[in-house]
């Protein structure tokens, strides 16, 4: 669960254009149902921008049936060390 408040403003939550104002407050849940899927519900709270809590749930895919998903590992945050310079 991803629980978050502090939000100043500035933005909006859809490129449509839904305001909030700085009593926003987010909560995420994030679970995978199966193999090739991952279900995130959010919840929104803002009692001057919203007259009652907003949710939605979406399920995106990780990969199309049949297919692996391959494991990366970066360690020690070592990404793109080709480009660096040195010994």
């Amino acid at each position: 669960m991803i629980d978050t408040a502090g939000y100043n403003d500035k933005s909006w939550l859809t490129l449509s254009g839904i305001p909030h104002t700085e009593k926003l407050h987010t909560v995420e849940r994030i679970r995978r149902p199966d193999y090739g899927h991952v279900e995130v519900e959010i919840t929104m709270e803002d009692s001057e921008a919203f007259l009652t809590p907003w949710k939605r749930t979406f399920t995106p895919t990780l990969a199309p049936p049949g297919e692996e998903i391959i494991e990366f590992i970066c360690n020690e945050n070592n990404r793109g060390v080709g480009h660096y310079r040195g010994k």
